[in-house]
């Protein structure tokens, strides 16, 4: 924002917000003068929230709900009139309206009305941040004391939710695709209020998504509902055999920031709650993109263990419900950056590392690879023998009993 537009915006809203308060002292306004520390209040808090990226709708709604629900009336009216001011016909909503009406008689600025009755407001205003279907994107649980003050509003960020996310958005896996081809999923960004503050900045989340091809289009896009809403599920890898799901999560329950957890995938294609790995697997920091092979083996990133550097590749045998033991794959596959994902083509005996090794600056490079032996040829990096002890692993941990669940108003 250049300073030009931030002077007119201050002076726009000084006028807009003095206004009344010279009304008030000429005597053509019902209002009580407002001192001068509140007008500047209104103006900071307003200021507040509209860097923070709200629209103005937003702002009255959130400036008139706070000011209301901590019995500061004659502010909350002042904000719920330039909710009217700005709508479609210059008519509050029911609830809004009530608030209003409700407001004013608290305030002294209109007569007692017996019908209008003492409500549950809190509960009111809950209901309407869970499930608002306007343009806001907010499924927040909120409390008085969430609500009561603007002076700290943290600025949530997609880092606020994602940990370090240049490495966990630094490469895009490609769509994971069952082996017949019909089926897809893959995680996209959504924007969303957090569970907590409703003055916050809407947050960045992860959702994973599953397609299904219909005459040769992807169609019929749905959610996967695998961690709760206000959690991020990304990386999305299914097993060759379509029955299970493989993904990334920050969910509650996590040993770390993100793990990996799997579900499995129904015949009717509904997706059971999902089991964490466990600590076989998973650390006190990110675990990420999964990626199974032969039904038998996951690769996945993490760099919670002790290793080259950055983001290291593993690799675990998995049976249907126990692991084997997660395996460092070493040097070369790994290198002191951030090493992604470790994608191969079993049939040909080749495949490829995701990475940042060359030095330049957040650039992920494919990097070729064979592990057959002897075959004499340069871009030789692994022996088969290292995907064979891991393959032929005793079966040992099993998973871990974790389910998710929403939090719950």
């Amino acid at each position: 924002m250049n300073k030009s537009f931030l002077l007119h915006l201050l002076f726009g809203i000084s006028a807009l917000l003095i206004y009344p308060a010279l009304n008030a002292q000429n005597g053509s306004s019902p209002y009580t003068v407002t001192s001068k520390a509140e007008t500047q209040k209104r103006i900071d808090d307003y200021l507040k929230l509209f860097k923070l990226g709200y629209t103005e709708k937003e702002i009255f709604e959130d400036l008139g709900n706070v000011n209301f629900l901590v019995e500061n009336y004659e502010t909350a009216v002042f904000w719920y009139e330039k909710l009217q001011d700005i709508s479609g016909q210059g008519e509050l909503n029911p609830n809004y309206r009530d608030r209003y009406q409700y407001a004013m008689q608290k305030a002294g600025l209109a007569k007692w009305n017996a019908e209008l009755k003492e409500k549950d407001w809190m509960a009111m205003i809950r209901d309407e941040y869970q499930f608002n279907t306007g343009n806001r994107k907010s499924n927040s649980h909120i409390s008085p004391t969430e609500l009561v003050g603007l002076a700290d509003l943290p600025a949530i960020t997609k880092e606020s939710n994602a940990g370090p996310a240049e490495r966990i958005l630094a490469y895009d896996p490609p769509m994971a695709i069952t082996d017949n081809g019909n089926t897809a999923f893959f995680a996209t960004a959504i924007e969303q209020k957090p569970l907590y503050g409703i003055f916050s900045k809407n947050e960045t989340v992860y959702k994973i998504f599953k397609a299904t091809k219909i005459n040769g289009s992807w169609k019929q896009v749905k959610q996967v509902a695998v961690c709760p809403k206000y959690a991020s599920a990304l990386h999305p890898t299914v097993s060759p055999d379509g029955k299970r799901l493989f993904f990334a999560s920050n969910m509650p329950g996590t040993f770390g920031a993100y793990d990996i957890y799997v579900s499995d995938i129904r015949k009717d294609g509904s997706i059971s709650s999902p089991k964490n790995l466990g600590e076989k697997v998973n650390t006190d920091k990110n675990e990420l993109y999964p990626n199974v092979v032969k039904n038998a083996m996951l690769t996945f990133a993490s760099d919670g263990r002790k290793g080259q550097g950055g983001l290291d590749l593993y690799a675990v045998k998995v049976g249907q419900r126990s692991l084997g033991l997660a395996v460092n794959l070493g040097n070369p596959l790994n290198s002191s950056r951030d090493d992604y994902a470790l994608l191969i083509n079993p049939n040909k005996s080749r495949g490829f590392v995701m990475s940042n090794r060359s030095g330049a600056r957040k650039a992920v490079q494919q990097i070729a690879f064979t592990y057959n032996e002897g075959n004499g040829k340069a871009e030789t990096l692994i022996a088969e023998d290292q995907f064979m002890e891991i393959l032929n692993s005793e079966l040992k941990t099993g998973y871990s009993n974790t389910v998710y669940e929403d939090p719950k108003p």
